[in-house]
């Protein structure tokens, strides 16, 4: 046995049998219900019933018979007729070294799948794995061995978590996915480096782990990137929508660039006020930048003028066709056309 392939061989003496000891009733009962629940009962719900599990077993049992060394009953006094005690069939004692791997994979299988809660999230994802993990059954042919493949089923594991964790991260926002992926990250560099401390061999591959996360998280901060590309484009887009021969004017444009620069909403890539910013606010508005720069030196640095009751139908135009989902804006301009209002 290794910690990379689990087997068993049962070697018994010469002239010596496999013996089994029956149980009384009462400890017969109780490991029936201590039982219940072991690595056969998760082995049928991971795989999806008893029916699936049997047409996976009987393949297993094939498997465990072709094993069996060819020339076993030449030698086999059960096979003879020189004993009718089932001690000396021989292919008790193979049959019973394959069982016991079997044992113990079984629930070596269960101790990754429930150490690994990502393993549990989505149903099709276990069964495909469950399928995998008879997968990792290996037999050594003509000696009736059997052993199981840990490196093997960790990898599949590993893939196995790896698609949940993908589908998780397909109904969450980058942002979340990003502060996911960065505490896994420092958990997984935190383990490194306590193996490089104490100089332990690395047995939950945390090379491969790390580099899945990273590669999402580049993903994923690209994404947000695009987003807030896109966001932007969609902007200006529906802005854009909205210009035509006669509104807005050079007045409801400057009304805008009042209300989103003083709020700090005015979304341009250069810094306002400048000359480059009202040459791109003119592009954005097909309009003549220099018209809206003088009707945005008019209101903004004249309340008085601002709030002008022939001003009204401007702002009421900003409000309701160029703002939009803009809050703080918005907020903004109500309130000023509240004193307009009020001063008419």
């Amino acid at each position: 046995m290794s910690n990379k392939k689990i087997g068993y061989e049962i070697i018994i003496p010469e002239n010596s049998k496999l013996v089994s000891i029956p149980m009384s009733k009462e400890l017969n009962e109780y490991f029936k219900i201590q039982n219940k629940k072991n690595y056969i009962y998760y082995l049928k719900k991971f795989i999806g019933g008893d029916k699936n599990y049997e047409v996976a077993f009987d393949a297993l049992k094939d498997c465990m018979k072709k094993a069996l060394p060819k020339d076993r009953k030449e030698s086999c006094k059960y096979c003879l007729g020189l004993s009718e005690d089932k001690g000396d069939k021989l292919c008790e004692r193979y049959n019973s070294q394959m069982m016991l791997t079997y044992f113990v994979a079984g629930n070596e299988f269960l101790r990754i799948v429930f150490k690994n809660k990502f393993l549990q999230t989505d149903k099709v994802i276990l069964q495909n794995l469950t399928i995998n993990f008879f997968d990792c059954l290996h037999f050594i042919e003509n000696q009736g061995k059997m052993y199981f493949d840990v490196d093997k089923m960790c990898r599949y594991c590993l893939h196995a978590g790896f698609l949940s964790l993908s589908n998780m991260f397909s109904s969450s926002s980058s942002l979340n996915n990003i502060k996911v992926i960065n505490e896994s990250l420092n958990s997984l560099n935190d383990e490194e480096l306590e193996n490089r401390i104490h100089n332990k061999e690395d047995g939950n591959y945390i090379d491969i782990q790390k580099s899945f996360f990273e590669n999402k998280r580049r993903y994923y901060k690209d994404n947000i990137y695009i987003e807030k590309e896109e966001n932007e484009v969609k902007k200006i887009e529906s802005i854009k929508r909205i210009v035509n021969n006669k509104r807005p004017t050079r007045t409801d444009i400057a009304y805008y660039c009042y209300y989103t620069s003083q709020t700090k909403t005015l979304e341009i890539n250069s810094a306002f006020p400048s000359d480059r910013a009202w040459v791109e606010i003119g592009e954005i508005f097909n309009k003549n930048p220099k018209n809206i720069q003088k009707a945005y030196n008019l209101i903004s640095h004249n309340k008085a003028e601002r709030l002008k009751k022939t001003k009204a139908n401007n702002i009421k135009y900003v409000i309701n066709n160029i703002l939009n989902d803009n809050k703080e804006a918005l907020n903004l301009a109500k309130d000023e056309l509240k004193l307009v209002e009020l001063n008419s």
